[in-house]
């Protein structure tokens, strides 16, 4: 090491899991120009030490690379949390607060909300367009479900769109009635676009300040790299001009999305590959969500024997999509949750990739929530990364059972089954879907398979500790082609680090969500100062 410039930057003293399949463990690592230039011994590593170097003391704490969350709505995330709160603890709540929006609104302004979920609400029934129409009786009004794939609208929104008992449901979309065939209000899939569209889209400004705002939220919580994995022209756009003025404060890789709201096909975009901003993937979407039973099974819905949800594409149709996508060159990411979606999606890959032979394509299965049979043994034949999330289970678990039933329950996003099938899994948060993002809060259901309140579901699928924090450092990185240059700890990766307040060893798994994150470091520099770790 004597032939290595001395280090701005050393840590030592604490738990180092590098989390490299090459190098687990270490006692010290050395960051230089903004890339780790050591990891090794104590003794090898200080003496990179210069007159400048400055010594982190770790103290007990745990280092380990900075999180990548492998599949997060980061620019809407931040947009949303100017809409309506809807998680709400009653529908009456609800429509309360829809109320109050209202009252700060002109006659014909859109009032837009997000995070309705039936097992929350004492109702146990999403707000109906009577009740909504009754709070903001001037005002269109659109509340997404907490997962993004249903929508509740009042009388005025349905107007709006043309829907009414005459509307047939459109191909991939189901609009709910009533006994007398009228519409309640709650839309999904294909249905919700007839509303959406009409929906006045957010200034460039706004979505620039969300993903700003979004962006150092996610550095609170260790997160120095995220995949957006819907991101329409528009928002490209935003996030290249950020790049440009060097204005990105984590890094970013995008999948562009493949059809707008409108139904359009956006045109291919060529890769790009930067140290702040990517865009490698193009997004589909195949089917919906398991908690408004829209997720296409093979076998119905519990009590339910009428309701295999909805696959969104005819296969031939998505599989000449696939194929266009992967002859140009792309990562393919396809949303795909029941099994048959993750079937119909697995057979467009195997095929293209038949046909059209690409080395390591690396495509991609967004969430693989029900994988039943071998479709796990298939994803690792077929090189697809998994991009599970974890906090799914700890949020939703429970009315994902109840919608499943115990036997399918077993197999919920099975990280175990999918790693032992040689398959490698992703983690991520798909926020604003779920309350806490916490990648620790995801690695710590990935270890417990417990639930909110407190059931453990599928534990056969638990795993370890350094499996579940590859889920959201290593393999995050290699599901985006990045491996080579972050998600672990190795020399000549870049500096990103965490600083946890804790021996991650030393604590029960259930507590995890509890250790606060104490610096981080972006490219050697920190960007989340921690009084704890000056020397």
């Amino acid at each position: 090491m004597n032939n290595v410039p001395s280090a701005d930057v050393v840590f030592v003293g604490g738990r180092i899991m590098t989390l490299h399949p090459a190098q687990q463990a270490a006692e010290a690592v050395a960051v230089t120009d903004g890339w780790i230039s050591a990891v090794g011994t104590a003794s090898d590593v200080l003496a990179l030490r210069g007159p400048r170097t400055e010594v982190v003391d770790l103290s007990g704490r745990t280092l380990v690379p900075g999180f990548y969350d492998a599949h997060q709505h980061q620019a809407d995330a931040g947009l949303l949390r100017h809409h309506v709160d809807g998680r709400a603890s009653s529908v009456g709540e609800l429509v309360e607060r829809v109320r109050t929006a209202a009252r700060g609104r002109s006659p014909g302004d859109w009032i837009e909300g997000f995070g309705w979920e039936e097992r929350s609400m004492a109702e146990g029934r999403p707000p109906t367009a009577a009740e909504l129409d009754e709070a903001a009786p001037d005002n269109p009004v659109a509340i997404a479900r907490t997962c993004g794939h249903a929508l509740a609208t009042n009388g005025r929104a349905l107007a709006l769109a043309g829907i009414d008992a005459a509307t047939s449901d459109p191909a991939g979309g189901r609009i709910d009635r009533d006994a007398a065939g009228r519409p309640t209000g709650v839309l999904h899939e294909h249905a919700m676009e007839a509303v959406r569209r009409l929906i006045p889209l957010p200034s460039d400004d706004d979505i620039e300040a969300a993903i700003l705002a979004e962006a150092q939220g996610n550095l609170a919580l260790g997160v120095t790299s995220v995949w957006e994995p819907w991101a329409e022209p528009r928002l490209v756009e935003i996030y290249r001009r950020l790049d440009r003025e060097g204005r990105m404060p984590i890094r970013v890789t995008m999948a562009q999305a493949g059809f707008l709201r409108s139904g359009e096909a956006v045109p291919l975009p060529r890769e790009e590959r930067g140290e702040r901003l990517s865009l490698t993937a193009v997004k589909l979407l195949q089917d919906g969500a398991i908690a408004p039973r829209t997720a296409a099974l093979k076998s119905p819905y519990e009590d339910e024997p009428g309701n295999r949800g909805l696959l969104l594409w005819q296969q031939p149709e998505l599989e000449g999509i696939v194929a266009k996508i992967h002859r140009h060159g792309l990562q393919v990411s396809i949303h795909a949750i029941g099994d048959a979606a993750i079937e119909s999606a697995l057979t467009a890959i195997e095929r293209a990739q038949s046909a059209w032979p690409r080395p390591d394509p690396r495509h991609r299965i967004e969430h693989c929530g029900l994988p039943l049979g071998d479709l796990p043994a298939r994803v690792a034949r077929a090189g697809i990364v998994a991009v599970l999330q974890p906090p799914f289970v700890r949020f939703h678990g429970e009315t994902y059972a109840r919608n499943l039933g115990a036997e399918r329950a077993q197999r919920l996003y099975p990280a175990r089954s999918l790693l032992a099938a040689g398959a490698v899994v992703a983690g991520s948060s798909d926020s604003p879907v779920v309350p806490d993002r916490s990648p620790l809060t995801g690695v710590q259901t990935a270890m417990t398979r417990r639930t909110v309140d407190g059931t453990e579901l599928a534990p056969g699928e638990a795993i370890t500790l350094e499996q579940a924090l590859r889920l959201y450092t290593f393999n995050a990185a290699y599901a985006a082609g990045e491996e080579g240059r972050k998600g672990s700890i190795a020399a000549g990766k870049a500096a990103d680090l965490v600083v946890l307040g804790a021996d991650l060893g030393d604590i029960a798994a259930d507590e995890f969500h509890l250790v606060p994150v104490e610096g981080v470091w972006l490219d050697g520099a920190l960007v989340r100062p921690d009084p704890l770790c000056a020397m």
